[in-house]
């Protein structure tokens, strides 16, 4: 055998042995990353499904209610009329909104066959004047620490039920911006 083959002998080996010693460790790595996913989403999943069949104030004892709960989500009349629109400022922010709805129905029994209305969306415009500005800013400020209500929700910019410092970053990130003309 020559000094050339022998050469490339031993590399391969080489190449094959390193090989070998990775394939064991690569399941230790990808260890941490499983055990954070079983740890913080798979397990408060399953705890929230087993939870859904129980009737529980989040304080008192829990008591378990079997399809109860279920059932009275599904069978509520309300619940196909139901709509949560959240507008999260990443598609429609500094723009003129067209909402339609169809077949409406109000609490009357009068049925609309469709209703359209336009809206245009600027967050941080707590005031309504187009524009994200100071001003915005110094009405969150009034009204920190309150819980929202009729008079103040314009100012609870991320919809949590407070007016914090969230809804404060939130304006400032957003200041300068105005509606599009």
């Amino acid at each position: 055998m020559s000094m050339t083959e022998l050469a490339s002998d031993s590399t391969a080996r080489g190449a094959r042995t390193r090989r070998r010693d990775h394939d064991g460790i690569l399941p230790w790595l990808a260890a941490p990353a499983l055990v954070f996913f079983v740890g913080f989403a798979a397990i408060p999943l399953v705890g929230v499904f087993v939870l859904s069949f129980t009737t529980w104030d989040g304080i008192g004892a829990i008591v378990p209610s079997g399809l109860d709960s279920w059932r009275s989500v599904l069978t509520d009349p309300g619940l196909p009329h139901s709509l949560l629109v959240t507008f999260n400022g990443q598609t429609c922010n500094q723009q003129e909104v067209t909402l339609t709805l169809t077949n409406v129905h109000d609490t009357l029994g009068n049925t609309l066959a469709s209703a359209q209305t336009n809206g245009c969306f600027l967050i941080g415009d707590v005031n309504g004047d187009g524009h994200v500005g100071s001003g915005d800013i110094g009405n969150i400020q009034g009204h920190l620490g309150e819980g929202t209500d009729s008079s103040n929700f314009r100012d609870d910019i991320n919809a949590d039920g407070r007016i914090n410092n969230q809804d404060v970053q939130t304006a400032r990130a957003h200041r300068g911006e105005s509606l599009q003309e």
